[in-house]
């Protein structure tokens, strides 16, 4: 049908036309700018110098921005992308612009618009710090294009890992490779061997770029086909590489990123060859596989490393590439067809309508149904309520009951004679454990102190009775050692009360196998040097905590064993005996120097970037070492490394599970809580901080702590239990090192004194407290609502 235009009906005006209206209203001087894709949303703006001889290559400007929606034809067999380049070269670009806009002036456009710039491209879909435009300004020796910020307000993110760079290039002829891709992929019948005989230039372009290693220098991270043009004698070159990272790139993730791309910029596809993929990934991983050996799937690296560098550009914060389906452009069915689908036989209308009596008559037994539920539910409501007004008169005759016995019991002669003296003795017998646990001996005698306070708290009685239980089952030691005995009860009292990790099924657990490909992705892969000093331990208990490092998914590390001149001969035979394995480096001291001296050699001969504390006696969970890899590779900046911990028994039964709360430099002047596992940068621990110091053994790694705590707060926690503490007789795992405490007490003083903290130190059971001098005393004020005076007096 034709579409007449009558003179109510709006009307189009051409180039042409418009000029000479706009010349008439006294807009002389105008020049028309011409907008890609269109007016509204343009990405590309030409001025009309842009056009003539000697401007830049306008297929490469145009031809990309005709991807888009509006272009579109609903006949499959017309491509705008091939259509536009012919327009170009017949020099209609003016005339069949989509659209444009118009500066007029009743003066000169050129105080409006420079009179060297020939167009402009901006690339605004991105976060504002980021944003950018182009713009073609033609000098004498040629066309440069120049790069400029556009919001130059925003700051970039902190933690953004790359940089940007713009800068300013001579425009260089030639034909940009995606351009290219568009021709190829809008022809029917397209292959995977199609887009590998056209990607292989831009293959070898990156791989003359990269070392042996299959790694290419950061700042090609942008060489995409989009940045690489094709010259008239067959070469290449690449253009404006606006990303550069800090780091070398895997070769693989720059094809994959540049494919990709290529990929996800088409709005439609022409028909692919029978049997051709057509999913993105499911594609690129084909099209790599014939540049690249690789049984991987690069797709989940490719995401990784993506949304690690690039999402701080995106307009979505969460940025991680997704996978497709391409969208094929098929012809639509032609109007007829369309009518004949509609048309529907006699018979099938009859059909239809003894379907519609069936349907009524349903309805109305739906209908029936539903007034009897309504009637029941209705029923039901009733006898609730019901019930409730039955519980409220319980509850007020129960407490017509509680009154009647306050008031005429208690309250009789009797009943208060009776209250007064068991108060009377609670507070004399609060009164005497109060200043028994104040007094200053008790102070240093904490086990003591624990006992008085728990006599307090849960009366004589309960204490006397526990006291000859302890006695019954350990004899006359429960009270000779005392402190071993109450540390044990108050382990099994918190034991009981620790949280424990949900149970977990198999297919919830990060798999073995994504770890693997998470490793391979890795841009840092750090060597971790295990610190182990050994003294007398058991073969059996050595050999678990070998063959645990020994078992790690991420192999990037080295066991550094210091054997502290052990007596045992049965430890020192199983060292020197243990089967050789090339990260595994054992040293024997002549004589025992103590713990800290032995991690110390252990350190000297250590080589890796960081240092991994381990016990002799403990094991790790086998993707201790992949977590630690990952949280380095997302947090460079980190110093120091801790995870939660668990205590397993010599038959491997876990128990106490100590889920530890992110850094907190109050609670480690309380406790050691860090613990194992604790990794600490190399260069970091080495130049600030310093390596173990004897005075403090069996509390080294709290000295330790401490102090590198006070060089820095890049201190990350890994909220999984990757680290297995052992309790055998005689480990601090079931408290049997009592003098650690004295050790433990004086690396905290000696905190205490290097932060210039005015304060005591005050050991409890199983922790520290350092208390404040206050040197100004405030006056407090205590409300204590009460409901008589019986109770109040207690309370005081």
């Amino acid at each position: 049908e034709l579409f007449h235009f009558c003179f109510w009906l709006a009307r189009t005006y051409g180039r042409k036309e418009l000029a000479s209206l706009l010349a008439e209203a006294g807009f002389e001087d105008q020049e028309f700018l011409f907008s890609f894709p269109d007016y509204k949303l343009p990405s590309i703006i030409l001025r009309e110098a842009a056009l003539a001889p000697g401007g830049p290559d306008l297929k490469n400007l145009i031809v990309p921005a005709t991807d888009h929606p509006q272009f579109k034809s609903y006949y499959p067999t017309f491509s705008p992308e091939r259509t536009w380049q012919e327009v170009i070269d017949n020099g209609l670009t003016a005339d069949f612009a989509n659209s444009f806009l118009v500066v007029a002036s009743a003066e000169s456009v050129e105080k409006l618009l420079p009179a060297d710039h020939l167009g402009y491209i901006y690339s605004s879909n991105r976060h504002p710090a980021f944003r950018k435009g182009n713009v073609f300004v033609k000098k004498a020796d040629g066309v440069y294009v120049e790069r400029i910020l556009i919001n130059k307000e925003y700051p970039a993110p902190a933690d953004f890992l790359l940089k940007q760079e713009l800068v300013t290039e001579k425009y260089i002829s030639g034909k940009i490779m995606f351009i290219e891709f568009l021709e190829l992929i809008t022809k029917p019948g397209w292959s995977v061997s199609d887009i590998v005989a056209w990607a292989k230039p831009w293959v070898d372009h990156v791989r003359a770029l990269a070392s042996d290693d299959q790694l290419i220098p950061g700042n090609y991270l942008d060489l995409t086909p989009m940045n690489l043009l094709v010259m008239p004698d067959g070469t290449t070159r690449h253009f404006d590489q606006e990303w550069v990272a800090r780091e070398k790139l895997p070769l693989w993730y720059v094809l994959y990123r540049g494919l990709y791309f290529c990929f996800s910029r088409p709005l439609y596809f022409h028909v692919p060859k029978q049997g051709s993929a057509l999913h993105a990934f499911q594609l690129i991983n084909e099209i790599i596989g014939h540049f690249i050996t690789t049984e991987a799937d690069l797709s989940e690296g490719f995401k990784k490393l993506e949304h690690k560098y690039l999402s701080p550009v995106s307009l979505t914060p969460d940025y991680i590439p997704v996978d497709f389906k391409i969208n094929l452009w098929q012809p639509t069915k032609e109007a007829d067809e369309a009518r004949a689908d509609l048309r529907t036989t006699e018979a099938q209308l009859e059909q239809s309508r003894r379907l519609i009596d069936e349907a009524r008559q349903l309805n109305e037994e739906v209908r029936k149904i539903n007034i009897q539920q309504s009637q029941e539910i209705a029923r039901l409501k009733a006898e609730e309520q019901r019930a409730i007004e039955l519980d409220a008169e319980n509850s007020r005759l129960r407490s017509d009951v509680e009154w009647f016995s306050n008031t005429y019991e208690k309250r009789g002669v009797f009943g208060v004679i009776k209250t007064k003296l068991r108060n009377f003795l609670k507070r004399a017998y609060l009164v005497i454990l109060n200043f028994l646990v104040k007094l200053g001996f008790v102070q240093k005698r904490y086990v003591f102190k624990y006992m008085l306070e728990y006599t307090r708290d849960n009366g004589l009685g309960t204490a006397m009775r526990n006291v000859r239980s302890s006695v019954k089952e350990h004899g006359f030691g429960a009270v000779t050692n005392a402190r071993k005995y109450a540390l044990e009860a108050m382990s099994r009292e918190a034991s009981a009360n620790a949280p424990v990790p949900v149970a977990v099924v198999e297919e919830d657990l990060y798999p073995e196998s994504k770890m693997r490909e998470d490793i391979e992705a890795f841009t840092m892969k750090p060597l971790f040097s295990i610190i182990m000093p050994t003294y007398n331990t058991k073969p059996s208990l050595l050999k678990m905590a070998i063959e645990s490092v020994q078992n790690q998914f991420y192999t990037n590390w080295e066991l550094c064993i210091v054997d502290d001149g052990s007596k045992s001969d049965e430890t020192k035979k199983y060292l020197k005996e243990y089967p050789a394995d090339t990260r595994i480096k054992i040293v024997f001291q002549a004589a025992n120097g103590g713990i800290s001296a032995a991690s110390n050699e252990a350190i000297k001969i250590s080589t890796g970037e960081y240092l991994a504390l381990f016990d002799h006696d403990d094991e790790l969970s086998p993707d201790a070492l992949y977590w630690m890899a990952k949280e380095i590779n997302e947090h460079p900046e980190a110093e120091i490394i801790y995870t939660d911990e668990c205590k397993k028994n010599e038959a491997g039964d876990k128990s106490d599970y100590f889920l530890k709360p992110d850094w907190s430099p109050q609670l480690m002047l309380n406790m050691m809580y860090v613990g194992h596992f604790t990794v600490y940068h190399r260069e970091f621990l080495l130049e600030k901080v310093g390596m173990f110091r004897s005075e403090y053994d069996f509390s080294q790694d709290y000295d330790l702590m401490l102090r590198a705590t006070e060089q820095t707060t890049a201190i990350r926690h890994i909220p999984k239990v990757l680290y297995y503490w052992r309790q055998t007789e005689g480990s601090a795992a079931v408290g049997d090192k009592p003098f650690a405490r004295q050790t433990n007490i004086r690396a905290l003083e000696d905190a205490v004194r290097r932060r210039n903290i005015d304060g005591d130190v005050i050991e409890l059971p199983t922790a520290n407290r350092v208390k404040l001098r206050l040197s100004i005393k405030p006056f407090v004020s205590i409300i204590i609502p009460t409901d008589s005076y019986d109770n109040l007096t207690a309370t005081i």
